[in-house]
């Protein structure tokens, strides 16, 4: 065994999309640890292939993971070192890996985490929300009522909330968002870090739903904005970042710092600049 390599558990991020966004660490700790444990072999073996790693794979997930993580303990009482990964990007996000991280930790293994791609957190860098408070919350409701209340439940003091959303009720959610939250500012990811990825910004009342297309993988960002603002205050925004920005980027920023849908802020820009 390689001799960086512990008698531990590894939980190993890998790619989400781009199979170029894996650290030098996981690739090295992949290749050295005794066994991989992973959601699907299937889906796994393109990213082990394509790095020419041999380590011996087992699975792990929602259905055999009873079954596996004594199995999984026991290789490492044996000494040995096992690594664990997802389909895609951070174990633990969104997935049953807590239960074997939480198992394994009760028997005083060490386990390892190994930083590395995440959709979450690809997403909040790219959406042009606040990231001082984020909240993540997984998968939205399927039913037509549990979505309405769980969108009626944001508030400001959640930040920027985050959602897994399929490409078949994407466009149905965002609707449901006008209705529930007519003010919020929002941020569409898709297929991040994929050849098509793409970002759909602004007040939810400006985002055309026919214009997100209903392919790929989402993660939907939502921020509800509590701060109210006056004319003034908005009119001096406007006036001090235009001494740098254009008026369709004025427009954009106060738009996003206010919360106020920016065709509103436009017209007024427009007003503002002429002066």
């Amino acid at each position: 065994m390689h001799n960086e390599i512990e008698n531990a558990l590894y939980i190993v991020a890998t790619p989400i999309g781009n199979l170029a966004d894996i650290t030098y660490r996981a690739v090295s700790i992949l290749n050295n640890v005794d066994i991989i444990a992973c959601e699907d072999t299937r889906n796994s073996s393109k990213l082990l292939k394509h790095y020419d790693i041999k380590t011996k794979v087992i699975s792990y997930h929602d259905h055999n993971g009873e079954k596996m993580r004594p199995k999984i303990l026991q290789e490492l009482k044996n000494g040995k070192s096992v690594a664990l990964i997802s389909d895609a990007g951070s174990p633990l996000v969104n997935d049953p890996g807590y239960k074997l991280v939480e198992y394994i930790c009760q028997q005083e293994f060490k386990v390892i985490p190994i930083p590395g791609a995440s959709s979450t957190i690809t997403a909040i860098m790219g959406a042009g929300l606040p990231t001082d408070v984020f909240t993540f919350k997984g998968f939205l409701p399927n039913k037509k009522i549990a979505l309405q209340n769980e969108l009626k439940s944001l508030n400001s003091n959640m930040g920027t909330v985050l959602y897994f959303e399929s490409p078949k009720r994407i466009r149905n959610t965002i609707n449901e968002i006008k209705k529930n939250q007519p003010n919020a500012n929002i941020a569409i990811g898709r297929e991040l870090t994929k050849k098509f990825e793409q970002f759909i910004r602004g007040n939810v009342s400006e985002i055309e739903t026919n214009d997100i297309p209903e392919k790929g993988e989402f993660v939907l960002l939502i921020n509800i904005s509590s701060v109210e603002f006056t004319d003034t205050e908005i009119d001096n925004m406007i006036i001090k970042s235009l001494e740098n920005m254009s008026v369709k980027d004025t427009a954009v920023a106060v738009a996003l710092e206010t919360g106020i849908p920016k065709s509103k802020i436009y017209a007024r820009v427009v007003e503002i600049a002429k002066k």
